[in-house]
């Protein structure tokens, strides 16, 4: 009896770890998720930053392991890699803006040219004279239009990316909060419920009892004896 109470209590106390963890990511979501919407910019350079730190960091590694183990052409390539690596990372983490830059102007491209795309297709389904040609043609002009302007801005991709990432935390976090809640208040009313099945089950059990003993016959003591 013992050991299955210890167990019930640990599986609570599991449980209730579980769900203070969980609400807790949930507002790191959230409050993670309000900085990016507010600091955009500081989120980007940081986030450029990070990876040019990273690059440094690997390359560090390959060389130290080239250090320890100086056998084999995998020794004199990881001094290499590594080289590259701590002169790329160094580069980037000095000089944020070239990378944010060269980002925004390859997605730019790679936008402007699914515009263009789509504008080729327009052309196909008006010869077809599909009723609905306007849709593609509207679709790759605004790609084509976003496109240049990423180009041209190369920052502001960056930004719309930050703040669409804050804009997932939030939502994220705060659909887990209302998740735990209904479930914290299903679990709460599913326990009301047991409870009172349980006194309902014990009221029975008690009426029963008593008209069970009620309903016994009573037993024929016979004269009592003269002496």
């Amino acid at each position: 009896m013992s050991r299955t109470t210890d167990l019930e209590k640990e599986l609570k106390k599991s449980a209730r770890r579980a769900l203070t963890e969980k609400i807790t990511a949930s507002i790191l979501l959230i409050v993670f998720g309000v900085i990016l919407l507010v600091y955009t910019d500081a989120a980007v350079e940081i986030a450029v930053k990070i990876l040019g730190a990273f690059f440094v960091i690997s390359g560090a590694v390959l060389i130290v392991n080239f250090l320890m183990d100086r056998s084999g052409w995998r020794s004199v390539a990881n001094v290499v890699l590594g080289t590259i690596l701590i002169i790329l990372g160094v580069w980037i983490f000095m000089k944020p803006q070239y990378l944010v830059a060269a980002f925004g102007i390859i997605a730019g491209a790679i936008i402007a040219a699914n515009g263009v795309i789509d504008i080729k297709d327009t052309i196909t389904i008006v010869k077809k004279g599909n009723k609905k040609w306007y849709i593609p043609l509207i679709i790759g002009l605004a790609a084509i239009v976003f496109g240049l302007l990423c180009i041209f801005k190369p920052w502001g991709i960056s930004n719309i990316i930050v703040t669409f990432v804050g804009v997932i935390m939030i939502m994220t976090g705060v659909t887990d909060l209302v998740v735990i809640g209904t479930g914290v208040q299903t679990v709460n009313a599913v326990k009301q419920d047991l409870t009172a099945v349980d006194t309902t089950a014990e009221e029975i059990t008690h009426e029963e009892a008593k008209t069970a003993d009620s309903a016994a016959p009573q037993e024929d003591k016979g004269p009592t004896e003269q002496k």
